[in-house]
């Protein structure tokens, strides 16, 4: 499986493409200091540990962003109740 990882090249839409904090947090809009937080009390995307390092598969942000995704604010607040929006 690791393989299959792409830690280097040009090619950001491979689903596959590693992205450490900071390019993790740009690519969501948000700063490096939300992920740590989601990484220590949950909430957050999938991540993966490559030693010390801390990265995040573009695969991953992006299936955290898409459900995270409402039609209406009713929608949002049934999900937050039931624990399914963070």
């Amino acid at each position: 499986m690791l393989g299959s990882l792409a830690l280097f090249g040009n090619n950001i839409h491979n689903q596959d493409y590693l992205l450490n904090q900071v390019q993790a947090a740009s690519f969501l809009k948000l700063s490096k200091r939300t992920l740590e937080r989601y990484r220590c009390y949950g909430g957050g995307p999938l991540f993966c540990k490559l030693g010390r390092r801390t990265m995040y598969r573009q695969a991953d942000l992006l299936d955290w962003v898409n459900a995270r995704v409402f039609n209406n604010t009713a929608e949002f607040q049934l999900a937050q109740q039931s624990g399914g929006a963070k």
